[in-house]
């Protein structure tokens, strides 16, 4: 499955703060079979938007990654940072 991550920026918030929330959220989703698999800044367009692709084993591994108690000293720097925030859980298909 994937985790389909989307978030735009408030104005003047700091990439680099962004980037370092982002490496904490790695290695506490890590620990519920995570695994960030691309990260994207858009270069075109709304330039304080960004794309995180995590693979994710399961819907109870989502559960256990977004309700770890680890987070708790994460959420205040999101708060800080995000504007908007958008997610996916997404299941692979085929068109056969």
């Amino acid at each position: 499955m994937i985790f389909h991550v989307t978030v735009k920026l408030k104005t003047g918030a700091s990439f680099g703060k962004y980037k370092a929330t982002v490496r904490d959220c790695k290695a506490i989703f890590g620990k519920h079979g995570w695994k960030l698999l691309a990260s994207y800044a858009t270069v075109v367009g709304r330039t304080n938007t960004y794309v995180n692709v995590w693979d994710v084993p399961s819907q109870e591994a989502v559960q256990a990654g977004m309700f770890d108690p680890g987070l708790a000293d994460v959420v205040p720097r999101v708060r800080e940072l995000v504007e908007e925030e958008v997610t996916s859980l997404m299941m692979a298909y085929t068109v056969d």
